[in-house]
């Protein structure tokens, strides 16, 4: 059924635009068609950039993607208000909701006022105000006066999780503006997925146990301490193996780290692997680990506990959304090696104890993360937001 609104979202990435060549799509489109299906209609406006020109994507009747073909990031700004100011212009849109409190959220101030339409800004990792995300370089303190500016003139704010939710409140801002809406997840690719393959090719004749990470090695994944804990590990056990999938700005320093800890055998970094190959690295892997120090709900969570692993991780945000401390994993401080080492080791030499924090972990998400609630939150959030228009 139908909410009757219109909402112009402004988000990143190229993935929404896709065309296959059997007409199928994928997950990240299909994810927009289910809110499609409450709204009466639905505009992307997503920022691409380099030498590639896209042109509009419709991806059903009342859902239009649209790309910025903007030329370098900074540019977005300019183009999406280009495009944007044209969708306003020829239809009536009722919520502008930007993916981000930053570039993306400026955008969407500009558009507030200029049009008069109410904002339900997104807010997708814990990085208000989190000293971690401060002192990664100078950039980012101005992005924090950006952000916290930009909520000030929403009339809804998302977080995807328990613990932003509180902060951001705690900031200042009205409760009843704030959405804790969590990120929806097509958990079907994972439950179904066959790893044994895989698992048989990792572990070869040399090892026993695989633990799993997946994510882009940025700054933020506190690479350094991940490599640590792997070499604790495998000072107790030279039967682990762990794999690191996910390339990133990183990469380079975290092999070096790994030849200077002379574990180079025992660690696997994948520097890219598809969407599509991850559900049968999960069911290929023992345990699930991230040394993050700060994230949203990260969605490698979701799908780890979905393929039945056990997950330990620290305590960034997110986590305490997604795990069940010493149910369905463990949650260790942030930047503490040794507590993520021990409770991976603990896990290694307790299969049975594994395999068991995995079932009640995937009984957990998949009843928690309901696609229909998820959706249905989303979709209250902005006629929340919509509903301030002239107030």
């Amino acid at each position: 059924m139908s909410s009757g609104i219109s909402v112009l979202s402004l988000t990143s990435g190229e993935a929404l635009l896709e065309k296959r060549a059997d007409g199928s799509l994928n997950s990240q489109q299909l994810r927009q068609l289910e809110y499609a299906s409450h709204l009466d209609s639905y505009f992307i406006i997503t920022r691409t950039i380099g030498h590639n020109k896209f042109g509009p994507r419709e991806l059903s009747p009342n859902v239009v993607v649209y790309p910025s073909n903007s030329c370098c990031r900074l540019a977005f700004r300019r183009d999406a208000m280009r495009i944007a100011s044209r969708i306003c212009n020829e239809r009536r849109i009722d919520v502008i909701s930007p993916r981000d409190p930053f570039l993306f959220g400026r955008v969407g101030v500009r558009l507030k006022r200029k049009y008069g339409i109410p904002l339900a800004v997104h807010i997708m990792g814990d990085m208000i105000d989190n000293p971690f995300f401060l002192k990664e370089r100078f950039a980012n303190r101005i992005m924090n006066r950006w952000a916290k500016a930009v909520l000030v003139e929403a009339d809804a704010i998302r977080v995807a999780s328990t613990v932003e939710k509180e902060k951001i409140v705690k900031l200042g801002y009205p409760e009843e503006k704030v959405f804790r809406v969590a990120f929806f997840v097509d958990f079907g690719p994972f439950i179904d997925a066959d790893g044994s393959a895989k698992r048989a090719e990792l572990l070869g004749d040399r090892f026993e146990r695989i633990i799993l990470t997946v994510g882009r090695l940025e700054k933020q994944k506190n690479v350094p301490m991940l490599i640590d804990t792997a070499a604790k590990i495998v000072a107790h056990n030279p039967k682990v193996l762990f794999v690191i999938a996910g390339g990133g700005s990183m990469m380079k320093k975290a092999r070096k780290k790994i030849r200077s800890l002379n574990i180079e055998n025992n660690v696997i970094l994948q520097n890219h692997v598809e969407n599509s190959a991850l559900p049968e690295y999960y069911h290929a892997a023992d345990i699930f680990t991230m040394s993050s120090n700060y994230e949203g709900i990260p969605m490698v969570l979701f799908e780890a506990s979905a393929c039945g692993l056990p997950i330990v991780s620290t305590g960034m945000t997110g986590a305490i959304d997604t795990i069940l401390d010493g149910e369905t994993g463990y949650i260790v401080p942030i930047g503490d090696a040794d507590a993520l080492a021990h409770r991976l080791l603990e896990l290694v030499e307790n299969p049975d104890r594994a395999r068991e924090m995995g079932k009640k972990g995937k009984t957990h998400v998949l009843e928690k993360f309901d696609k229909d609630k998820i959706v249905k939150d989303y979709i209250t959030m902005w006629e929340y937001a919509a509903a301030a228009k002239g107030k």
